[in-house]
């Protein structure tokens, strides 16, 4: 029991997140933010893109920008391999308009987070151990 809330059921204060898994260390994304979970296909740079923005795939007949995995995990040069599965993240601010791709290695499942998330506005909003 709460207090102030009276009975609360464990699910209603847990969010489902995907894990996967990246050179080895595994993170998570809110279920909801994820629109599909994509094999990689061939992804092509862009002359002149931002040096975050890897390049774009060919996704359901329009060009995927894809997160540049360096930009987004801390890499080694090693650790840089070319990834199995890419996440297509939904946009969610005013200025980002339809979907992102972020490339991973491994898609591990789904599993309820022990906590709500709290977003901030910031692409990773919480770093917490999953155990």
């Amino acid at each position: 029991m709460i207090p102030g809330l009276g009975r609360v059921k464990v699910r209603e204060a847990t969010e489902r997140l995907l894990i996967f898994e990246v050179a080895g260390a595994v993170y998570a994304f809110p279920i909801q933010d994820i629109l599909e979970v994509s094999e990689v296909e061939s992804i092509v740079g862009v002359p002149m893109l931002s040096k975050t923005i890897g390049g774009v795939m060919h996704h359901h007949g329009d060009a995927l920008p894809v997160l540049c995995r360096s930009a987004l995990f801390d890499l080694t040069g090693a650790e840089e391999r070319i990834a199995q599965h890419v996440l297509v993240l939904l946009g969610h601010s005013e200025d980002a308009a339809g979907v992102l791709g972020v490339p991973v290695d491994r898609v591990l499942g789904i599993i309820d987070s022990p906590m709500p998330i709290r977003r901030q506005g910031e692409f990773i909003a919480e770093r917490f151990t999953l155990d």
